[in-house]
């Protein structure tokens, strides 16, 4: 099986979240909420990326010392503080587009009983 690389697994996720939410019958302004939400998660994922070059560099220099041990430690230590708040924010995002979707479905069920209640009566 092929892994898909961090922007290639983004992507997915975004096509696959727009693909859901359209199924869900979203009104428009809930679909410019999963958009926006979808676009931070992209945006997100570049800084991801970024971090993780601006921290592969740090530890090429700390390797270049001769006593490297405290270097590298504080490096991975601030690395996987950032990537922790990065995938916080991530989750965030995440949350919103299922709360969203969500709204949308239970919107959806109501008015499908109210449609039932109505031809009943």
């Amino acid at each position: 099986m092929k892994r898909l690389s961090i922007p290639a697994s983004a992507l997915a996720l975004v096509v696959l979240c727009v693909s859901a939410a359209r199924a869900a019958g979203l009104t428009a302004s809930e679909q410019s909420v999963i958009d926006q939400a979808n676009s931070s998660i992209q945006a997100l994922e570049v800084d991801r990326l970024a971090l993780q070059r601006k921290a592969h560099l740090t530890e090429k220099g700390c390797l270049n010392r001769f006593v490297s041990a405290a270097c590298l430690e504080e490096v991975r230590q601030s690395y996987f503080t950032e990537e922790r708040e990065i995938d916080l924010k991530i989750e965030e995002q995440r949350l919103v587009i299922r709360r969203t979707e969500a709204d949308a479905r239970r919107r959806d069920r109501e008015q499908r009983a109210a449609d039932m209640k109505a031809g009943r009566s």
